[in-house]
């Protein structure tokens, strides 16, 4: 094996384990009345999706169990993760 591609492999491996742990740190993060928009936390290839249509309302600060801007600040607490945000239209 090449040295690239063995630095390819240790790249992807350390990119997949951030994802996930951006993924749990939301889903532990986020507020709970119903538990779905907890449960709406997906890995779609590298990125973190949530489609639960009230989920930019919660992150506006909508309830007092998080605090606004909670997506952001969850993530960058993850140790090497840079946040990029997008709302969903």
């Amino acid at each position: 094996m090449k040295i690239i591609d063995e630095f390819n492999l240790i790249v992807e491996k350390d990119l997949d384990n951030k994802i996930k742990d951006c993924l749990h740190a939301l889903e532990r993060a986020t507020p709970i009345k119903t538990g779905k928009a907890k449960a709406g936390w997906r890995r779609v290839d590298r990125s973190i999706i949530n489609n639960v249509d009230y989920i930019d309302q919660l992150n506006q600060g909508a309830s007092k169990q998080a605090p606004r801007f909670f997506v952001e600040r969850t993530i960058e607490q993850v140790p090497g993760v840079t946040v990029t945000y997008t709302p969903i239209s």
